[in-house]
């Protein structure tokens, strides 16, 4: 009887499994590749928002300076600090005041002449710009009570001051320390408690408000690029006018 001898058959290895079945033999296939695929997206992802934010950092940064180099100068005074019978003092945000007649003080908030001068009571702070708008409000309003602007001397600067007989406010130039009438607001302008004066002064150019009305525009040049202001009481009550704020806004 004759012996057949079959041939040995080479087994090929089994064949990888795919997530959908069994790979097709003969393709190459990386187990990896999906993964790879995935952190390349999202190192796409975060360098884009890191982008974006690095863009709306320095847009803001830019946003800020350019409000800061906009924003006008600005002094304020509300005189809230403890009472005293000689200096205004100074309050952060305010000008720094400086007596030069009369004694000044404060009392409840509010400053007023301790001390009054025989003819003329002024105190003056330094104003950032010779550009802009003096303000002041008045508790109490008296004859020859008002602001100071375009000071440069104790004989040279202009005043605003309170006619109250005559319902207006007059506006007087100081040369060599004598006042020369320039104008007024006319007649029945309001020269009552807690009213508000302000002096716009641009160039030559004076601009006179009580109230948030303006009164009167004056055009001289005199003095005008002077940046002192404060504020003033001329007359004989100089002890009963009461100031309650003082400001500067510039322009």
């Amino acid at each position: 009887m004759t012996e057949i001898t079959r041939p040995a058959v080479e087994l090929a290895p089994p064949q990888p499994r795919g997530r959908f079945g069994r790979l097709r033999v003969g393709r190459k296939y990386s187990a990896t590749a999906p993964t790879a695929g995935k952190r390349s997206t999202r190192r796409k992802v975060v360098i884009a928002l890191v982008s974006v934010v690095v863009v709306i950092a320095v847009g803001a940064g830019v946003a800020i300076l350019v409000t800061r180099n906009d924003s006008p100068p600005t002094l304020v005074d509300s005189f809230e600090r403890h009472d005293r019978l000689s200096g205004l003092g100074h309050s952060q945000g305010g000008p720094r005041w400086t007596e030069v007649l009369g004694t000044w003080g404060i009392s409840d908030s509010k400053a007023l002449v301790t001390r009054p001068d025989v003819q003329t009571n002024v105190v003056v702070g330094n104003m950032p710009s010779s550009v802009g708008t003096v303000q002041v409000k008045l508790g109490s309003v008296v004859d020859g009570a008002g602001l100071v602007f375009r000071y440069q001397s104790p004989g040279a600067y202009w005043e605003l001051i309170a006619s109250r007989t005559y319902l207006t406010w007059q506006v007087n130039k100081v040369t060599d320390g004598k006042p020369t009438f320039v104008a007024n607001t006319g007649s029945y302008s309001p020269v009552t408690n807690s009213v508000t004066i302000a002096v716009r002064n641009r160039g030559g150019l004076i601009e006179v408000s009580i109230d948030g009305h303006l009164r009167r525009t004056v055009f001289d040049q005199y003095l005008s690029t002077a940046t002192g202001a404060g504020m003033v009481v001329t007359r004989g009550r100089a002890r009963d006018a009461r100031f309650s704020s003082f400001s500067f806004v510039g322009s």
